[in-house]
């Protein structure tokens, strides 16, 4: 989901557990806990880790391009990490930071015993001194149940489209979003990785011209923002509007290499380009963004199959069958959530 360095290692450590970004910070100080957890091992620094691991387990499960905070306890030799320019280029990580809204925090908190269980506050302070307070409650045999639900919550308060991003891949997995969208209710264009995702949302439920609306809106907002111009063509293209979906499609092409663009988009892109062309009866044109996929990620299997099913239809079955035997032998990285792919049953279109 991408991705922070603190000034001063000596104020780190001081700090005690942090996760770092580049360059936002957010620290956990002090997490205090009862007598009883001490003696069955949880101590205040042993939540902090499990904390922090759970918060890095909830950022991988998102499978996002946007801010993922990685974690280090001050004693590890690797605690000053920036992150892991994953999917481009130091330039994207900044500007999908900025588009997410991660802002520096510090925490700190206490886990306590109540008459139903246990229940762990943590109060954060945000750079600029507005003030969070986030309570969770679990049953007091369940400490790491706890430490999940207040990771989740932590998650939502500084980086709420990774939240959202981890909810919408376990509600896919169910086939109901009522909980992604409530995490992205209030959200508009100016947020452009949140009303991205409920773009989504609204194409996977079937609301392909709720789809477009959101796409569209989060593209006049920002007209490079790569993501919602390829769903957009998707969803243009599921409507059998693939004039309109090509056109997207270039421009996805042009702005793939600025910031903001997750690199995989680009092969995607020409690879969408292509299926449109097929779509039209351009079997020439189409093979040609094939080549240009291709060319552009070499490692990216969705290409070699619809490349392969519009040679089917142009009847070059064994050029098809050698594309299919180099999809086959490839592990390409699946795409993030964000964008309108086989792995959201993307429709094909129309021959």
């Amino acid at each position: 989901m991408d991705f922070l360095t603190a000034p001063l290692l000596a104020a780190m450590a001081v700090l005690g557990l942090a996760v770092i970004s580049d360059p936002e910070a957010v620290h956990f100080r002090d997490v205090s806990v009862p007598q009883s957890l001490e003696d069955a091992g949880y101590t205040g620094d042993a939540i902090e880790a499990r904390l922090i691991a759970a918060m890095r387990t909830v950022a991988e499960e998102a499978n996002t391009r946007a801010p993922v905070h990685r974690l280090a306890a001050a004693s590890d030799p690797t605690m000053v990490m920036l992150v892991s320019d994953l999917f481009g280029t130091t330039d994207f990580v900044r500007a999908v930071r900025q588009g997410a809204g991660l802002l520096s925090f510090a925490f700190d908190g206490e886990v306590v015993e109540k008459p139903g269980g246990l229940e762990f506050t943590l109060r954060g302070t945000e750079r600029g001194g507005h003030r969070h307070v986030i309570v969770v409650s679990h049953g007091r045999d369940d400490v790491d149940g706890l430490i999940q639900e207040a990771a989740l919550a932590t998650i939502a308060v500084i980086d709420p489209y990774v939240r959202a991003a981890w909810q919408f891949e376990r509600d896919r997995d169910r086939g109901n979003f009522e909980a992604t969208k409530r995490l992205l209710s209030g959200a508009g264009p100016e947020r452009p990785w949140l009303f991205n995702l409920s773009g989504v949302v609204a194409f996977v439920e079937g609301d392909t011209e709720g789809a477009v609306a959101r796409f569209r809106a989060v593209r006049e907002h920002d007209p490079t923002f790569a993501a919602a111009l390829f769903n957009e063509g998707v969803a243009e293209a599921h409507r059998g509007r693939h004039d309109a979906a090509v056109a997207l499609f270039k421009q996805v092409a042009e702005h793939a290499a600025g910031p903001g663009s997750p690199p995989g988009i680009r092969a995607a892109a020409y690879d969408e380009w292509g299926v449109s062309l097929a779509a039209l009866g351009r079997t020439d044109d189409a093979v040609a963004a094939f080549r240009l996929a291709q060319r552009v990620d070499p490692a990216f299997p969705t290409t070699y199959v619809d490349w392969a099913d519009v040679l089917d239809e142009a009847g070059r079955t064994e050029e098809a069958a050698q594309l299919r035997r180099q999809a086959a032998a490839l592990r390409g990285e699946e795409l993030c959530a964000e964008l309108l792919t086989e792995a959201l049953k993307r429709p094909r279109p129309a021959s």
